[in-house]
């Protein structure tokens, strides 16, 4: 009878002391998988939460100046540097040219276009610069207020050098160099430079 109830004590205990070590492993077990794992589980919440407030600055944060300034570009469809142009329309009070833009070429690549464009023309091309007009696209961009304006006075001084003049001159100069062809309103072409979608610069191109 003693042997026999003392069985009866050690089995429960045994069972307990199995079932204990069996939880024992499955804790290792999970422990072991999470430090593999590359997932966000192991990771702090205050981490997390870090990072959550990151990426929503990032997301809501507005567009930088180059952004902005490569967006008013697109809207105009013209980079931002100089381009040599026609002038077509001026609006003073609006503060606004209408340009056509071409290709000015000098050098071989103006010897090489013109042959291209005259190949039965055995004189070749006279002077040292070619004028392409391809696209016949009018553009309209708002003008600076501190626009720099540089003139070719030939007709006043004789002089191929430029000059400094003022935006509110160039109707009046336009008109008293004579129109271009088609619906150029000069003779010569400018030099239009433009930044952020605004022209800031106006050069006129002398001619020989």
């Amino acid at each position: 009878m003693r042997n026999h109830t003392t069985a009866r004590i050690l089995i429960p205990s045994l069972a307990l002391a199995l079932a204990l070590a069996g939880c024992g492993g499955d804790d290792d077990s999970k422990t072991a998988a999470s430090d593999e794992s590359p997932s966000s589980a192991g990771t702090p919440a205050s981490t997390t939460a870090e990072a959550a407030t990151s990426t929503a600055v990032a997301t809501s944060t507005g567009p930088t100046s180059e952004t902005t300034g490569s967006e008013s570009s697109a809207g105009l469809d013209l980079a931002d540097g100089r381009h040599p142009a026609y002038a077509t329309g001026i609006d003073v009070a609006a503060r606004t040219l209408t340009f056509d833009v071409i290709q000015f070429l000098t050098g071989a690549d103006a010897a090489a276009a013109y042959h291209a464009a005259n190949p039965t023309d055995l004189d070749g091309l006279i002077g040292d610069y070619y004028i392409l007009d391809e696209n016949p696209r009018l553009r309209t961009a708002p003008v600076a207020n501190d626009v720099s304006v540089m003139l070719v006075r030939l007709a006043e001084d004789s002089s191929a050098d430029s000059t400094p003049g003022t935006f509110e001159e160039l109707p009046a100069y336009f008109a008293a160099t004579g129109p271009g062809q088609g619906a150029a309103i000069s003779a010569s072409p400018y030099w239009i430079t433009i930044e952020s979608g605004v022209i800031t610069g106006i050069e006129e191109q002398y001619l020989p």
